[in-house]
């Protein structure tokens, strides 16, 4: 199994640029994303790259990539998963919460996968760090001008932020891991955060998003901090 954690706490963002070493969506790069006894593979929603001199997470040398899917097609959208990587080629699902497909008409996702894009790794500023952190934590003082500003330089909606501490995430579940190998197994655990999606455009297009286009949805991806393991999971915002 690929071990992963995080080296530092600096907050980025990934932005859509054709020239960015990282993706978003197409099609899946491992064996394993199809969980036991389906014929519904999960999706990959993002793939980073770790040979990104700035990525704030780092692996042992089973893994160069650590990728982010999600089981949009179980769980009427909305289910937690837990895998682990065992290679740049394999995956193996240690926990789906909901492990049985949707039926077609009650499908959240259409596509097979997500449109391609690649995404470029970008260092949040002090002033933008800043102004995202108090949003999160304190909903009595609204922004200034200044703040909103900063918010619509960000495209706050459509915003992928990486790394940083997320010592509360808004709507989130209780984070229980489920890798028997772990020594948290069964417990609730820290959850350090790697990425938080929403249902962004691409190309100008989000109609692919299907019944998530335009919500107030965004896919939460992170790592139990005992075992390294990746958890994901949606939450309202």
């Amino acid at each position: 199994m690929a071990s992963f954690s995080l080296s530092n706490s600096r907050p980025f963002r990934l932005v859509l640029d054709e020239n960015g070493c990282h993706s978003f969506g197409g099609p899946a790069q491992h064996s394993g994303v199809v969980p036991s006894g389906t014929n519904v593979a999960i999706q990959q929603v993002i793939s980073l790259d770790l040979t990104d001199p700035l990525i704030p997470i780092k692996s042992d040398a089973l893994a160069s990539k650590l990728p982010l899917y999600y089981p949009f097609k179980y769980g009427f959208g909305g289910p937690d998963i837990q895998y682990e990587v065992r290679s740049d080629l394999e995956i193996d699902i240690l926990h789906l919460s909901d492990p049985e497909p949707d039926d077609k008409e009650s499908l959240y996702l259409q596509v097979e996968e997500l449109p391609s894009a690649r995404l470029r790794l970008e260092p949040l500023t002090y002033e933008q760090a800043r102004i995202l952190g108090f949003r999160r934590t304190n909903g009595y003082f609204q922004p200034n001008d200044e703040d909103r500003e900063i918010l619509s330089q960000l495209d706050v909606k459509h915003l992928i932020e990486l790394g940083g501490r997320h010592d509360y995430i808004v709507n989130a579940p209780d984070v229980i891991c489920r890798n028997p190998k772990c020594q948290s197994y069964e417990r609730r655990v820290y959850f350090d955060v790697i990425a938080m999606v929403p249902p962004i455009p691409v190309n100008n297009d989000d109609e692919f998003w299907y019944e998530f286009q335009g919500g107030d949805v965004t896919f939460c991806f992170g790592l139990c901090h005992y075992c390294g393991t990746i958890i994901a999971f949606n939450v309202a915002t």
